[in-house]
């Protein structure tokens, strides 16, 4: 590789740069990295399989298939399937979650537009009821000052039957 500008050397293609277009191993190596490994090759990979004495697309096929960037790649795949089926079960609590908060703010309102009409109920009564309580304590101030004239008059009438009676 030239360390100036990144080429790679391709020997018996004349020397750095990309090797030429006519060569039929560059499509089928770059065409087995897509189906492979859904990449182009680095430039390495490709100088290598390019350089192969006895290259064959099929052994070519299997030693990519074999590589242990492939077998990464299937695990990995594999993972991605589990996490993204995890992802969609997820999605689905998160959805009936939310369904349930939804119904749950529904049920809120709900309780609190009672609420406010029972605390309105309730103020009424309060009110009503401080009318009767003051109602009330007229009443028992009323009964009061004629309990005090009854006793005054209970007194008066004690005095005259006294005096009636100490009188014959």
């Amino acid at each position: 590789m030239d360390p100036t500008n990144g080429n790679f050397k391709y020997p018996g293609f004349g020397g750095f740069g990309n090797p030429p277009a006519a060569n039929p191993r560059v499509k089928i190596i770059n065409d087995l990295y897509m189906s492979v490994f859904g990449r182009k090759p680095d430039g390495v990979s490709l100088n290598f399989y390019i350089n192969q004495k006895d290259f064959d697309e099929n052994v070519v096929r299997k030693q990519m298939i074999e590589s242990t960037e492939h077998k990464n790649l299937i695990a990995n795949r594999e993972k991605v399937e589990e996490l993204n089926q995890k992802v969609d079960e997820l999605n689905g609590e998160l959805k009936n979650i939310n369904n349930i908060i939804t119904d749950k703010n529904v049920e809120i309102e709900e309780l609190n537009k009672l609420l406010n009409i029972k605390s309105g109920e309730i103020s009424k009564i309060r009110e009503e009821l401080k009318g009767v309580i003051q109602n009330q304590k007229t009443e028992i101030n009323e009964l009061n000052e004629i309990n005090a004239k009854s006793a005054s008059l209970v007194d008066k009438i004690k005095g005259l039957i006294k005096n009636l009676l100490g009188k014959s």
